[in-house]
Protein backbone atom coordinates (compact mmCIF):
# COMPACT_ATOMS: atom_id res chain seq x y z
CA UNK A 1 0.00 0.00 0.00
CA UNK A 2 1.55 3.30 -1.01
CA UNK A 3 2.00 5.92 1.67
CA UNK A 4 1.85 3.40 4.50
CA UNK A 5 5.19 2.62 6.08
CA UNK A 6 6.51 -0.14 8.28
CA UNK A 7 5.45 1.71 11.45
CA UNK A 8 1.86 1.99 10.19
CA UNK A 9 1.87 -1.72 9.27
CA UNK A 10 3.20 -2.69 12.69
CA UNK A 11 0.53 -0.48 14.31
CA UNK A 12 -2.29 -2.31 12.53
CA UNK A 13 -0.68 -5.66 13.39
CA UNK A 14 -0.50 -4.63 17.06
CA UNK A 15 -4.17 -3.63 17.15
CA UNK A 16 -5.12 -6.82 15.30
CA UNK A 17 -3.35 -8.85 18.03
CA UNK A 18 -5.25 -6.91 20.71
CA UNK A 19 -8.57 -7.66 18.98
CA UNK A 20 -7.62 -11.35 18.60
CA UNK A 21 -6.70 -11.57 22.29
CA UNK A 22 -9.96 -9.91 23.35
CA UNK A 23 -12.01 -12.19 21.10
CA UNK A 24 -10.35 -15.34 22.42
CA UNK A 25 -10.73 -14.28 26.08
CA UNK A 26 -14.24 -12.81 26.14
CA UNK A 27 -16.83 -14.62 28.20
CA UNK A 28 -19.60 -14.55 25.62
CA UNK A 29 -19.81 -13.73 21.91
CA UNK A 30 -22.34 -10.93 22.47
CA UNK A 31 -19.98 -8.94 24.68
CA UNK A 32 -19.49 -5.46 23.17
CA UNK A 33 -16.08 -4.43 21.90
CA UNK A 34 -14.29 -2.39 24.60
CA UNK A 35 -14.03 1.35 23.97
CA UNK A 36 -10.20 1.27 24.04
CA UNK A 37 -10.21 -1.18 21.10
CA UNK A 38 -12.63 1.04 19.16
CA UNK A 39 -10.35 4.00 19.84
CA UNK A 40 -7.31 2.06 18.62
CA UNK A 41 -9.15 1.04 15.45
CA UNK A 42 -10.30 4.62 14.83
CA UNK A 43 -6.73 5.86 15.25
CA UNK A 44 -5.60 3.48 12.50
CA UNK A 45 -8.00 5.23 10.12
CA UNK A 46 -5.64 8.21 10.12
CA UNK A 47 -3.06 6.16 8.20
CA UNK A 48 -5.14 3.38 6.59
CA UNK A 49 -8.37 3.33 4.60
CA UNK A 50 -11.41 2.37 6.68
CA UNK A 51 -12.07 -0.69 4.49
CA UNK A 52 -8.53 -1.98 5.12
CA UNK A 53 -8.82 -1.47 8.90
CA UNK A 54 -12.21 -3.20 9.01
CA UNK A 55 -11.03 -6.14 6.91
CA UNK A 56 -7.86 -6.58 9.00
CA UNK A 57 -9.65 -6.25 12.36
CA UNK A 58 -12.88 -8.03 11.42
CA UNK A 59 -15.08 -4.98 12.00
CA UNK A 60 -18.18 -3.57 10.34
CA UNK A 61 -17.35 -0.26 8.61
CA UNK A 62 -20.64 1.34 9.74
CA UNK A 63 -19.81 0.51 13.37
CA UNK A 64 -16.26 1.83 13.05
CA UNK A 65 -17.45 5.07 11.45
CA UNK A 66 -19.56 5.71 14.55
CA UNK A 67 -16.35 5.73 16.61
CA UNK A 68 -14.34 8.05 14.39
CA UNK A 69 -13.72 11.42 15.92
CA UNK A 70 -15.52 14.01 13.90
CA UNK A 71 -12.85 16.68 14.04
CA UNK A 72 -14.34 19.21 11.70
CA UNK A 73 -13.14 22.75 11.46
CA UNK A 74 -14.59 25.45 9.30
CA UNK A 75 -12.63 27.83 7.17
CA UNK A 76 -14.20 31.04 5.97
CA UNK A 77 -14.06 31.28 2.22
CA UNK A 78 -13.82 34.62 0.50
CA UNK A 79 -15.41 34.04 -2.89
CA UNK A 80 -13.66 37.09 -4.31
CA UNK A 81 -10.50 34.94 -4.52
CA UNK A 82 -12.19 32.58 -6.95
CA UNK A 83 -12.39 35.21 -9.66
CA UNK A 84 -14.02 34.25 -12.89
CA UNK A 85 -11.63 31.50 -13.95
CA UNK A 86 -11.85 27.78 -13.43
CA UNK A 87 -11.60 26.55 -9.82
CA UNK A 88 -11.50 23.22 -8.01
CA UNK A 89 -12.13 22.41 -4.35
CA UNK A 90 -11.51 19.08 -2.62
CA UNK A 91 -12.76 18.46 0.91
CA UNK A 92 -12.33 15.27 2.93
CA UNK A 93 -14.23 14.27 6.08
CA UNK A 94 -12.53 12.37 8.92
CA UNK A 95 -14.30 9.19 7.78
CA UNK A 96 -12.53 9.41 4.40
CA UNK A 97 -15.52 10.56 2.34
CA UNK A 98 -14.37 13.08 -0.24
CA UNK A 99 -16.26 15.91 -1.90
CA UNK A 100 -14.83 17.33 -5.13
CA UNK A 101 -16.26 20.46 -6.66
CA UNK A 102 -15.15 22.38 -9.71
CA UNK A 103 -16.54 25.12 -11.85
CA UNK A 104 -15.90 28.53 -13.24
CA UNK A 105 -16.96 31.89 -11.98
CA UNK A 106 -18.02 32.56 -8.41
CA UNK A 107 -19.27 29.41 -6.63
CA UNK A 108 -22.91 29.65 -5.54
CA UNK A 109 -23.45 29.10 -1.79
CA UNK A 110 -20.36 26.90 -1.44
CA UNK A 111 -20.13 27.59 2.31
CA UNK A 112 -23.60 26.10 2.87
CA UNK A 113 -22.74 23.03 0.81
CA UNK A 114 -19.46 22.47 2.67
CA UNK A 115 -21.11 22.92 6.07
CA UNK A 116 -23.75 20.29 5.18
CA UNK A 117 -21.06 17.91 3.90
CA UNK A 118 -18.87 18.26 6.98
CA UNK A 119 -21.58 17.91 9.62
Amino acid sequence: MSGVGIDADSAIDSVARRFASWRSNRKNRREPIPQELWMAAAELCKTHPIAHVCRRLGLCSADLKKHLRQEVSFVELDSSHFGFGHWQLVCERPDGTTLKLSGSGIPFQIETLLRQFLT
